[in-house]
């Protein structure tokens, strides 16, 4: 950063340690996290694995109404002739406890991506790669698809059918 010398930040005159979001802050955070993947010597290292999609754009239509579902699958590695691995990387400090990815609608979503854009693998493995904290692998099966289908049709209907729709939130801090 240009404005950046000696911990000091000049477009507002402090010291970065002390104000909240300056860019160089998180800056220095994205690669910190980038070198702790490619910098790991195991088998979370995409580089030591055989990537065979990165950035997967993916549309899937599930349940009679054809419901679209779009997404992005972070990276696919072949561990296997037989099996993939899809990697989600999260960067932020919440992190999910097993049993919760286990229910995560997103994972469940791209286990059934992955089962329509890969059938030359039967098996699938899911991981949600935590920077700040451990991967966590899931293996989801049969019954977990149609339990996923099924409730992004029921999802489907309920936002459909909401005559009255509320915002969650409001944007302008009211």
């Amino acid at each position: 950063c240009e404005y950046f010398q000696e911990n000091k930040c000049f477009i507002v005159d402090q010291e970065v340690d002390k104000f909240p979001g300056c860019p160089k802050v998180e800056f220095d955070e994205a690669i910190w996290l980038i070198e702790k993947v490619i910098n790991d010597p195991g088998c979370n290292n995409p580089l030591n694995q055989k990537v065979i999609d990165v950035e997967n754009k993916f549309s899937i239509y599930v349940g009679e109404e054809q419901i679209k579902v779009n997404g992005v699958i972070d990276i696919v590695t072949e561990l296997d002739k037989d099996t993939i691995e899809i990697v989600d990387y999260k960067s932020g400090s919440y992190f999910m406890s097993r049993e919760e990815c286990e229910k995560d609608p997103q994972l469940l979503i791209y286990h059934l991506a992955a089962r329509t854009s890969y059938k030359n693998y039967p098996n699938i493995l899911i991981t949600i790669y935590y920077l700040k904290n451990k991967p966590i692998t899931l293996a989801f099966n049969e019954k977990d698809e149609v339990g996923t289908v099924n409730a992004l049709v029921r999802r489907f209907h309920r936002i459909k059918n909401n005559k009255t729709p509320t915002r969650r939130c409001d944007f302008r801090g009211k």
